[in-house]
């Protein structure tokens, strides 16, 4: 979702030297994926791999929504690692101890169903403590959401809806931005597209020509883009990339090509012409509708 993101390559762990005696089987665990070598990884061994797991998504530079999702189906519980990283990050890690322990929100999110009421205190604790950053806090606070513990986003969706109602332009307008923030991160996309579209509303009101538009644009689409609505998700794409032309102001083909806000679209041959159009890019769902004389095709990338 967000533009000013960079998608690089996925942290990959130090191989150790191998000597001329070594196995294949070692040659291979050197290959495997943190993914992979969290799921054979011997009990003793846990701790580091899924240390390594969260640090190699974090150099991704993207956060979505079910990145981690993959650890609930590891035969084991990850939940009390990630419970006590909650508090205080591994030593060795790349991240840094706010952006790991962040990660570690991020986890709980996608693999706790039924939350503990000792995790509902630890992340009440953490929601609550003015001392760690307001990042770190308020990633605690929609857990919390998520978890059925509603009241400290309440309250920051009213403050937010407040300054909606402000007499001054620029309150409003940070006011809808901020709403836009908070509904994406509760998972609540029509919400989040909505209150995008109306800071789109605000901004083109006071100048058509600010060179943020088409990231604007580029977030609607992609709150449009999870609620479900690709026609919407679509047509907001299409405005985006076009303003980045006229505005000298592109959004990047690594975004386009790697978030997966709009991983939805990307089967689309509408998306493969705006790939083509708008970035010189040729993608499957293009090269498939010409191929056989169609619309239709859900090839992706």
């Amino acid at each position: 979702m967000r533009p000013t993101w960079l998608f690089a390559c996925v942290l990959a762990a130090a191989v150790p030297a191998q000597n001329a005696d070594s196995k294949p089987a070692d040659a291979n665990a050197a290959k495997a994926s943190p993914l992979e070598r969290l799921r054979g990884a011997e009990e003793a061994a846990r701790p580091k791999a899924l240390a390594a797991f969260v640090d190699a998504q974090l150099a991704t530079g993207a956060i979505f929504a079910g990145q981690y999702a993959a650890l609930a189906e590891l035969g084991w519980d990850p939940v009390p690692m990630l419970r006590m990283w909650l508090t205080e990050a591994p030593k060795d890690v790349a991240a840094t101890p706010v952006m790991f322990r962040e990660a570690c929100i991020h986890a709980l999110r996608d693999v706790v169903t039924e939350p503990s009421e000792a995790l509902i205190e630890q992340l009440e604790k953490l929601a609550g403590d003015f001392l760690s950053p307001e990042r770190l806090t308020s990633r605690a606070k929609y857990a919390l959401y998520q978890f059925g513990k509603t009241e400290h986003v309440d309250k920051m969706l009213a403050a937010a809806k407040q300054q909606t109602e402000g007499a001054e332009v620029n309150t409003r307008l940070r006011g809808w931005t901020q709403l836009a923030d908070i509904h994406y991160n509760v998972r609540d996309y029509a919400a989040a597209a909505a209150a995008h579209a109306k800071v789109i509303e605000i901004v083109e009101g006071l100048d058509p020509t600010w060179a943020g538009l088409p990231s604007s644009y580029y977030n609607c689409a992609c709150s449009y883009a999870l609620s479900g609505n690709k026609d919407e998700a679509m047509k907001r794409l299409a405005r985006a990339l076009e303003l980045g032309k006229e505005l000298d102001s592109p959004l990047e083909v690594s975004l386009l090509q790697s978030d997966m806000d709009i991983r939805s679209l990307r089967g689309e041959p509408a998306f493969a012409k705006l790939m083509q159009d708008y970035c010189g890019v040729e993608v499957g769902a293009a090269k498939q509708a010409a191929e056989e004389g169609t619309g239709g095709g859900k090839d992706g990338i």
